[in-house]
């Protein structure tokens, strides 16, 4: 199976077009993302970029577009999207999120001095058998 086939298949299976979508979301709202931004702004705005793409797959699909459709298409990818969000915000790089990374090297986001600034203010704690050791990231 080429690239170009899975491609251009996106559109028959919905399931995998959500999950798709929902994997790469969280990278381009923390490319997207402003400093000045609340995190009610980016609930929201992931909650629209859900809507968006359950109608765009449930109107091009080949699937009986339903009601019923369009609401689990919709909570596929809210799903995939939030633990893509919390993996990316697990995963640390000298104590700094992934997620953090991708806002400071992209533009319009915070800086990358900025982000170690504030990974450097706030050294992180790891509590191993009740005793808090400082982090290894």
């Amino acid at each position: 199976m080429k690239m170009n086939d899975l491609l251009l298949g996106l559109h028959a299976d919905p399931f995998l077009t959500t999950v798709v979508v929902g994997m790469i979301w969280p990278m381009v709202q923390a490319a997207l993302d402003r400093p000045y931004w609340t995190p009610s702004r980016r609930k929201v705005l992931l909650a629209v970029v859900a809507v968006v793409v359950s109608l765009a797959v449930w109107v091009s699909g080949t699937y009986p577009a339903t009601w019923r459709l369009l609401i689990a298409q919709a909570g596929v990818f809210l799903g995939i999207a939030w633990s893509v969000f919390q993996v990316l915000s697990a995963v640390r790089i000298h104590g700094v999120s992934l997620i953090d990374w991708v806002g400071a090297v992209t533009p319009g986001g915070e800086s990358v001095e900025e982000v170690r600034a504030a990974a450097d203010s706030v050294p992180s704690t790891r509590v191993v058998d009740g005793a808090s050791q400082a982090s290894r990231d």
